[in-house]
């Protein structure tokens, strides 16, 4: 089992690093990104392979899976490689859709998005 983790406010990454090392238990691969200037975020993975983890490129903390991934990406009309991760196809579908669009997701997962726009966590 896996974790998403983070802080919103007024913190250092040391903060957020101690909280990650918290979380040791759910697995040894880490990143540790921040999306805005007062929201830090956190993954923690089971590393079986050793590739390793590393932030996404949009501002979600995403763990778990998606069901019918391809569709759902279809029906945003994306081309595959703009959908070719989790957090990026959450934002997509967050960014064209608004938050009661996140209801259209099917799967197993936790996540976090900052909204830089209108400053929220949702």
């Amino acid at each position: 089992m896996s974790a998403i983790y983070g802080i919103v406010g007024d913190a250092e990454g040391s903060e957020l690093e101690r909280m990650g090392q918290r979380l040791a238990h759910r697995g040894s691969a880490v990143a540790e990104w921040s999306p805005a200037p007062t929201v830090l975020f956190g993954r923690r993975i089971r590393d079986e392979n050793g590739s390793g983890l590393s932030a996404p490129s949009v501002p979600v903390a995403f763990d778990g899976f998606i069901d019918y991934r391809s569709a759902l990406a279809d029906a945003l009309g994306l081309r595959p490689e703009e959908a070719c991760e989790d957090p990026t196809l959450v934002f997509a579908v967050y960014r064209t859709l608004g938050p009661d669009g996140l209801s259209r997701i099917r799967g197993q997962f936790g996540v976090a998005i900052y909204d830089a726009k209108s400053r929220t966590l949702l």
